[in-house]
């Protein structure tokens, strides 16, 4: 049986944008640059938009250094690429205001194939 996995990617898509949340993945870019509104440096960067569903990790899995306490795992389809360790995860509720950011500490992208990519499995924390 052969798989159509750019059906299943769409699929994936669909279930997860009718009941996940709005997010804003943000890589950074180039060196610091100096805001002298602020009297801070600040790292341009590059923003994504996606749609995530956000879990706590199973009990048994957390080994307090690999996977901590607190850690969110994330089901999610991003216009972009995350990269592990400085990328971060904003996240919105319904009404559109940011609750909360997630730093990206590891993702695997979900390509059963080898090159479709149905979405990004993240693990983030506070």
């Amino acid at each position: 049986m052969i798989l159509n996995y750019g059906k299943i990617a769409q699929i994936a898509k669909n279930l997860i944008g009718s009941n996940g949340t709005k997010v804003v993945l943000k890589n950074p870019m180039g060196t610091p640059v100096y805001n002298p509104q602020t009297n801070e440096y600040e790292t341009p960067e590059i923003l994504y938009n996606g749609i995530a569903i956000i879990a706590n990790y199973k009990d048994e899995l957390i080994d307090g250094t690999l996977i901590q306490s607190g850690d969110r795992l994330v089901k999610a389809v991003l216009d972009g690429e995350p990269m592990a360790g400085i990328s971060k995860l904003d996240v919105y509720n319904t009404e559109g205001v940011k609750v909360d950011t997630l730093n990206i500490i590891n993702f695997n992208p979900v390509k059963p194939n080898g090159s479709i990519l149905i979405m990004y499995s993240l693990q983030c924390r506070k």
